[in-house]
């Protein structure tokens, strides 16, 4: 089964062009960014977690967000028994089942 997770975690910013140093110190001034992802987990190892926007059969994924650990704030499981791909697997066969049924 696939946990629906939730992750706030530090980004990195670029400053494209040109820039004064007074201008740049009032932008860091601010501190890094914070983002925040929410998706199937993917994948973990001790350095990163990788959560997926979309999952696909038989054993796809879409739209993969890596996150390095170091720089996750928190993390929070959303649903803790995501459905398993067999299971959607027989939901998408009985579903097709009752859609054939439901048309005449």
């Amino acid at each position: 089964m696939l946990e629906i997770t939730e992750v706030d975690w530090v980004d990195s910013n670029v400053h494209s062009g040109w820039n004064s140093r007074e201008g740049y110190l009032r932008t860091v001034e601010k501190g890094l960014p914070k983002a925040c992802s929410v998706g199937y987990l993917f994948y973990e190892d001790d350095a990163q977690i990788v959560l997926a926007q979309s999952l696909a059969d038989p054993d796809g994924a879409g739209d993969l967000i890596q996150i390095p650990k170091a720089v996750i704030i928190r993390r929070r499981v959303v649903k803790e028994d995501g459905i398993s791909r067999e299971d959607r697997q027989n939901a998408d066969e009985e579903g097709q089942g009752e859609a054939g049924q439901n048309d005449g």
